[in-house]
């Protein structure tokens, strides 16, 4: 059932009479207390809130980094170890290939070795070598070749190529050929071809290929 028009004003002159028995003074003032707050949130207290959110994150970014440069601190000793262990073997592997002042002494080496294992070189001479390193190694080191002419029994030959290759620098046989001797049928005379593997430097301290 929809209420009386005379409830209704009933209601209106309630109102009215709330209103006018309020302070205008308490109302003016608990206004500008509302106002003053809505200002307070929308021009001091977000912005701070904002600011403190940023802040925060500039924090725990400043505390990432300081973590990871820690732990950057704390890898050096590790890291330098690495690479004394890195620059010694280098050394080492470098160390392996014939220097270019040791290029007049090949023969001479090789001789020794083969006079170790009773086996006798009858003929020696500079070969081309059909193979080339890969790059960038080709700029740093060359290939010199010799075809050598051996003579002895089967054990003596398998000593001496065992010594070339097992030799402290590098040597290389890479092709080998055996055949009986017609007028002594224990003695074998066999051909290979070594390879010996030499650092290019020239005399500027460049690189240049090791002449023979």
């Amino acid at each position: 059932m929809a209420p009386s028009s005379s409830s209704k004003h009933s209601n209106l002159d309630r109102l009215r009479k709330w209103i006018r028995s309020l302070d205008r003074k308490k109302v003016i003032q608990n206004s500008i207390a509302g106002s003053a707050f809505v200002v307070f949130v929308i021009f001091f207290f977000f912005p701070v809130f904002r600011e403190n959110q940023r802040l925060g994150t500039v924090n725990r970014e400043l505390r990432t980094k300081i973590q990871t440069a820690h732990a950057k601190i704390a890898s050096i000793p590790q890291m330098k170890q690495q690479k004394e262990i890195y620059g010694a073997r280098i050394a080492e592997v470098r160390g392996q290939f014939f220097d270019p002042g040791e290029v007049d002494q090949l023969l001479e080496i090789i001789s020794k070795v083969a006079t170790g294992a009773s086996a006798e070189i009858t003929a020696s001479r500079p070969a081309e070598v059909d193979f080339d390193l890969p790059a960038p190694f080709d700029q740093q080191y060359g290939i010199i070749g010799y075809d050598l002419t051996l003579a002895g029994r089967f054990h003596p030959l398998g000593l001496l190529i065992n010594g070339l290759e097992e030799h402290a620098k590098n040597f290389m046989v890479y092709e080998f050929r055996i055949a009986k001797n017609e007028s002594d049928p224990t003695v074998l005379e066999s051909a290979i071809r070594l390879a010996a593997f030499v650092r290019k430097t020239d005399a500027a301290g460049g690189t240049g290929a090791p002449k023979l």
